[in-house]
């Protein structure tokens, strides 16, 4: 099996992961089950692996695009090759408890002003 091209089946299988979590108790999420799509590419650990949100229940947060997109720093420029699969599924959860209240992304003209301004994720 040659996963270093990434050729076989078995190694698309190695490469993708999904990954249930459950919203932490006490938060907006509690007891909500989300999937999470792990895609690691052949720079992986060097490069963050993708992550997103798949099936039917993507949460409604404002660092949560309606397709799964997730906007957190360690998915991008602040990626160490020490953090873990377990270490994201923390932050993220840490991302979703931290939430005051159910908002879409972009609800706001504040979020807009400020994503126009500086970047978009």
């Amino acid at each position: 099996m040659d996963c270093v091209t990434g050729e076989s089946e078995m190694c698309f299988l190695f490469r993708q992961w999904r990954v249930d979590v459950i919203g932490a108790s006490g938060t907006l999420y509690e007891g909500e089950k989300f999937s999470l799509q792990f895609r690691f590419t052949q720079q992986y650990p060097f490069n963050s692996p993708e992550v997103m949100f798949v099936g039917d229940n993507i949460p409604v947060h404002p660092h949560v695009y309606s397709n799964g997109h997730i906007c957190l720093s360690i998915l991008s420029e602040d990626w160490t090759p020490a953090l873990s699969v377990q270490a994201v599924c923390l932050s993220i959860l840490s991302m979703l408890s931290s939430a005051r209240e159910k908002v879409k992304w972009g609800k706001y003209p504040q979020f807009i002003r400020f994503w126009r301004k500086w970047y978009l994720c």
